[in-house]
């Protein structure tokens, strides 16, 4: 995979772009993005690292935007940002002991399962009257860290649906309003993708001269669909996701069993 492919580079540009633009209003734009790049026919390291790297520059600003409106629980940002970390390592690096192919098994079974809940979960409404828990007691802090630890480990290993995971974990069992909730797990999320870039990309399984390009993509795609979520738009990006991750399956599944 050293040599460059500017048809390549094409595709995942508009892939990642959508990927992104549905991240941002209906979340798991993982299982877009990696299915793409295995389409493609990068190896399964590469897809992750590559992949890995595109998402901690894309993301970037969205992590920014929801710091600096304070929408986020600070210390379990920062302890749970630390745990998220040390668990995405450890996943990464289990990632990178698995062979190339048991992990492509691994991806094209699991990614359709992860994509299909993404695509029928009821999705959490924020109660107007709840207050919004800024601080969380110390046990519910060490709770936090304990689940952002094995989320981490998940975004190490494979990575999509992580936002929304973290999401429904800090909503769900932590007790945070959604705003606070999404703000913490998007930083806490961010922590556990670099993580995973720095592991990958110590071990050579990330393409720069792909990454960085898709990634410019990336955020302008997640910088429309902010927009659009604002207006309720993820209506539509739904059916637009299960089309395209659809149609990316069918390639790899195909790639897959006839040995390409």
């Amino acid at each position: 995979m050293a040599d460059f492919d500017a048809a390549k580079l094409i595709i995942l540009c508009l892939v990642i772009a959508v990927a992104q633009f549905v991240d941002a209003i209906a979340g798991g734009g993982g299982t877009v993005s990696a299915p793409a790049y295995l389409a493609l026919g990068f190896p399964p390291h590469i897809t992750l690292g590559t992949s890995k790297c595109s998402s901690t520059i894309a993301s970037a600003v969205t992590v920014l935007r929801f710091g600096r409106r304070g929408l986020f629980e600070p210390r379990l940002a920062l302890f749970g940002s630390a745990a998220g970390f040390i668990g995405s390592t450890i996943g990464a690096r289990i990632a990178l002991g698995i062979s190339p192919r048991v992990l492509q098994i691994i991806m094209i079974t699991l990614l359709p399962l992860i994509a299909f809940y993404l695509l029928t979960r009821k999705q959490t409404v924020p109660d107007a009257e709840r207050v919004s828990m800024s601080r969380l007691s110390r046990p519910a802090l060490i709770k936090g860290m304990v689940l952002a630890f094995g989320v981490g480990i998940y975004e190490g290993l494979l990575g999509p649906g992580t936002g929304t995971f973290l999401l429904l974990l800090f909503t769900g069992v932590l007790g945070l309003d959604v705003l606070t909730a999404s703000g913490t797990a998007k930083m806490v999320n961010y922590a556990g993708t670099v993580a995973a870039f720095i592991s990958f990309l110590a071990h050579g399984q990330v393409l720069l001269i792909y990454a960085i390009p898709t990634a410019i993509c990336g955020m302008i795609g997640g910088y429309l669909g902010s927009g659009m979520a604002l207006k309720n738009g993820e209506r539509i990006v739904r059916p637009m996701m299960l089309v395209v991750v659809g149609l990316l399956f069918a390639k790899i599944t195909y790639d897959f069993f006839m040995g390409a």
